[in-house]
């Protein structure tokens, strides 16, 4: 899983307290919210015996990748928002082709490096199969997010993001990106600032498939 990069400047406490909110709202019990601190220090514990030593490190390794293994064999939820232009954007509308879901703001540092590249990869590989959806949690709307598609020159579908979706997809940080294969499940969920060459691995990988 990426981890966010302090440098590139993103508004973190901002965007969390607004992700917060929305699933407040929904007022959902997350089974991460004590299962993962008693994981991560059951598995600190051992890493102080000797004896466990390698086995806690591979626990922990397991832990560390355990949400995109879980998430990986689901189908990825659908969804109908609209886009900049009043249309509809239904994720089961694009069945039989690789989808990346972008969830993004325009006060997000990472999410300002990452447009660029989805830019670059619905150009290249539109022809082959990719669909590259972004859905802003921006708070303006579209006040905020139409100029911002323009000055970026977006090529990609753009919607607003809903606290429904936000709370299917697990989203509690910005970038989220999911990678859902042709028959709709999500191959990959990457959350923080990604890599470039990633991303362009593993969309090659599924539009092999």
């Amino acid at each position: 899983m990426a981890v966010l990069d302090p440098a590139e400047g993103m508004d973190a406490e901002r965007a969390l307290a607004r992700l917060r909110a929305a699933r407040r709202s929904a007022n959902r019990g997350r089974r991460w919210t004590w299962a993962a601190p008693a994981a991560m220090a059951g598995t600190m514990a051992l890493f102080a015996l000797p004896a466990p030593r390698a086995v806690a490190q591979r626990c922990w390794q397991s832990f560390c990748s355990v949400e995109g293994n879980f998430v990986g064999k689901q189908k990825a939820p659908d969804f109908s928002l609209k886009d900049a232009e009043g249309r509809r954007v239904r994720l089961s509308d694009f069945r039989g082709k690789v989808v990346v879901v972008d969830f993004w703001a325009t006060d997000c540092g990472g999410c300002r490096v990452e447009i660029p590249w989805f830019v670059e990869f619905q150009r290249e590989y539109r022809d082959r199969g990719l669909v590259i959806v972004g859905l802003s949690l921006d708070e303006a709307g579209w006040t905020t997010v139409k100029p911002f598609m323009l000055e970026k020159g977006i090529n990609y579908r753009i919607a607003l993001a809903s606290d429904e979706v936000t709370n299917r997809y697990h989203v509690e940080s910005m970038p989220t990106t999911v990678m859902i294969d042709r028959a709709g499940k999500i191959a990959a969920t990457h959350v923080g600032l990604g890599e470039r060459e990633k991303f362009r691995a593993e969309i090659e990988d599924l539009l092999r498939r």
